[in-house]
């Protein structure tokens, strides 16, 4: 019965995922400070990171629909949603959401460089979303190599395409430069360049997140084992997809280790890589009874 219930897109589908994300959300709202809640500020900033989570759900379905990335199926946004129980912690930092929403929005730019118009453009556009993501967050800048992965499995690599989106992500970086040497305040902009990293993990094998963590890790292997390889041997942008889909995880993943400090919230950024991974092999399995059997 639950197959059949997650095997077809009907808007009801949605509305029960819908009801599982407010639940998590006042989970999670319900563990703040205990002398913070039911006072008005706590009920806007409760509101204000529940439209967010809202806002970050709405991109990725409709860069699902757009794409075409879920076929008459919504296994991905229910893994999707499934994480957010795992997870709690993504609920409660407002700067993990918001840089999450415009690494999607990058990450939708760089899907549409499979087609062929206005490419050029939307190369420049790509470079300076880079920008962004650099600005709000300086490790962002490992997923400038999606730019170029896409470039070479989709058009082609050449002095044009590779200038281009550098091009983009220097014109914000400039006029950044330009307002920090006006305010005298060039130290600001220097310390954009100072990474420093983190290699302390127990918040992810003794913590709280250590079962998780394994859960999700064990269903991406199977997922991966089972569907990369058949993805990999079709042509066209499903394959193309599946390349971008991968290293999105790569980096999202080199992310999350590297990233300093480590509160949780910063595992938000594998929930979409993950969920498409997960959430595609489980609607391709053809056995009712194994399907029965993850639900």
């Amino acid at each position: 019965m639950l197959t059949n219930f997650f095997g077809k897109s009907y808007s009801i589908n949605f509305i029960v995922l819908f009801a599982f994300i407010l639940l998590y959300a006042l989970i999670s709202f319900l563990g703040f400070p205990s002398e913070s809640k039911l006072t008005l500020g706590y009920i806007m900033e409760c509101a204000g990171l529940f439209g967010l989570v809202l806002l970050y759900c709405f991109i990725i379905g409709f860069i699902l629909s757009k794409n075409k990335l879920a076929i008459n199926n919504s296994y991905i946004f229910f893994v999707f949603v499934a994480f957010f129980g795992f997870f709690p912690e993504v609920f409660r930092d407002p700067d993990t959401l918001l840089f999450n929403i415009l690494l999607l929005v990058f990450l939708y730019k760089i899907v549409s460089l499979r087609n062929p118009a206005f490419f050029y453009k939307k190369l420049f556009d790509c470079g300076l979303w880079l920008a962004v993501l650099f600005i709000f967050n300086t490790f962002s800048l490992a997923f400038g190599f999606l730019i170029f992965l896409l470039v070479y499995i989709s058009q082609k690599l050449d002095y044009r395409t590779v200038l281009i989106p550098v091009l983009g992500f220097s014109a914000p970086l400039f006029i950044l430069f330009a307002y920090y040497f006006w305010g005298d305040k060039l130290e600001d902009f220097y310390s954009f360049f100072n990474w420093n990293f983190s290699y302390d993990y127990e918040i992810y094998f003794l913590g709280p997140y250590a079962k998780p963590i394994w859960i999700v890790s064990f269903f991406s292997v199977i997922a991966f084992l089972f569907k990369a390889p058949k993805a990999f041997f079709v042509s066209g942008n499903y394959r193309k997809y599946w390349i971008a889909v991968i290293f999105t995880l790569v980096l999202s993943i080199a992310y999350v280790l590297l990233k300093n400090p480590k509160n949780g919230s910063e595992l938000l950024i594998v929930f979409f890589p993950t969920s498409m991974m997960i959430g595609n092999w489980i609607g391709s399995v053809s056995n009712k009874i194994i399907k029965e059997i993850i639900h």
